[in-house]
């Protein structure tokens, strides 16, 4: 039932040198990736990420830089992930009214993250919506996925 995501050699390379130039030892920023689709929403949400800041013209070893444009690029690879998994609860049969609301009430991580991941993903895109309803039929998904 999960939608189908392909990555190429240079996307696993390319994420691979990421995670190693990324400088977290006690791993409080980096979710671990997962096996199904949230473990392909992640590879997606890093990719995208990953690809923002190299178009942005910066190495992935400028720790400085990356940080001056992270609320932009982070909001775009939520974006990327949470379309992926909006697409995906549509095909399994969840109906979740606005694809912000992924963001928004995601179930795995602290509502103080959840309230800034909105706000990046609401600077990357500004017609950003959620729907409280959306809630309850989100930590439906999400365990459905885990």
């Amino acid at each position: 039932m999960p939608l189908p995501v392909v990555f190429d050699t240079e996307d696993v390379e390319l994420l691979g040198r990421y995670i190693a130039e990324y400088d977290d030892e006690d791993q409080t920023v980096w979710r671990k990736p997962q096996e199904g689709p949230l473990g392909a929403s992640w590879f997606i949400h890093e990719l995208v990420e990953l690809r923002a800041i190299l178009e942005s013209g910066i190495e992935i070893a400028d720790h400085l830089a990356r940080a001056e444009v992270f609320p932009r690029v982070h909001g775009q690879g939520l974006l990327a992930e949470h379309d992926y998994l909006y697409r995906l609860a549509r095909r399994m049969g969840y109906t979740i009214r606005e694809m912000g609301s992924l963001i928004r009430y995601n179930p795995t991580v602290s509502k103080r993250q959840n309230f800034l991941d909105w706000v990046q993903a609401l600077e990357v895109n500004p017609r950003l919506r959620f729907d409280a309803t959306d809630q309850a039929v989100i930590e439906q998904f999400v365990e459905a996925l885990l």
